[in-house]
């Protein structure tokens, strides 16, 4: 009371200043040399609901500052090619570092400047199939492909991507598999080299064993005991035994 007579202070009032969910978060306060009018007290609580308004908008601002710098971290940093490309042009519209990197170039910006997808493809009709896909159905899952990246090397990559609402822009993510497919023609390769092998190593052992057989009946062609011709006649046996075995593991 002696602050506010030394002051000459006659009155107080206090408004307070809500958030968007109805809770107290501060308050207006107004001290006055005469007594508070109901014209003013009008004002002030204006005053007082328009401060909740402009704080709760530069609150909602800074929550949508801060989620734009979380998702452009997460975007410019992600390990993944992440794109937004028109669908009219495959003109690149929006890249991250790691697309640019996919595709060659030094940075997203020399991406966005240079990138057109009908140089990227090796076979052009493939971009035709996606621009299909996605105006049909709206998305394109998993599709891999072969590129033509800035150096004009040829890469493998898998893509996958969404219309925008608009239907004018892909937007997706995309990986370099060029390694995985490299890998697996490798053991392609692999597994037909050994069926070629198994192949030949059954193809000689059936060759042998006939060989065998017919070594065998001609012996006992000029065999004439019957009890000379058994042992001839079981070994024979056995041999078409091992063969049908022989047979029945290669199959």
């Amino acid at each position: 009371h002696a602050w506010a007579n030394n002051l000459g202070l006659k009155s107080f009032a206090g408004y307070c200043i809500k958030s968007s969910q109805g809770k107290t978060i501060g308050v207006f306060a107004v001290f006055s040399k005469h007594r508070i009018s109901d014209k003013e007290e009008t004002l002030l609580k204006t005053i007082s609901a328009s401060a909740s308004e402009v704080i709760q908008v530069n609150y909602i601002r800074d929550l949508l500052v801060e989620s734009e710098k979380k998702y452009r971290t997460l975007f410019e940093n992600a390990q993944v090619g992440m794109f937004q490309a028109r669908v009219a042009d495959g003109k690149m519209v929006i890249s991250n570092n790691r697309m640019a990197q996919i595709f060659g170039y030094d940075s997203p910006d020399e991406c966005v400047e240079e990138y057109i997808a009908k140089e990227h493809y090796v076979f052009p009709e493939v971009r035709s199939d996606v621009v299909e896909s996605l105006n049909t159905y709206g998305i394109v899952s998993n599709f891999i492909t072969q590129i033509r990246i800035n150096d004009g090397s040829i890469r493998w990559i898998e893509f996958s991507g969404v219309l925008s609402e608009d239907r004018t822009l892909f937007e997706g993510v995309a990986s370099d598999i060029t390694e995985q497919k490299t890998a697996e023609e490798k053991l392609n390769a692999s597994v037909l080299e050994k069926e070629t092998l198994l192949k030949e190593i059954h193809h000689r052992v059936k060759n042998n064993m006939q060989i065998i057989q017919s070594l065998l009946n001609l012996q006992m062609g000029q065999v004439t005991d019957e009890n000379l011709k058994k042992p001839l006649i079981d070994a024979t046996s056995r041999i078409k035994s091992m063969a049908l075995i022989h047979e029945t593991l290669y199959r």
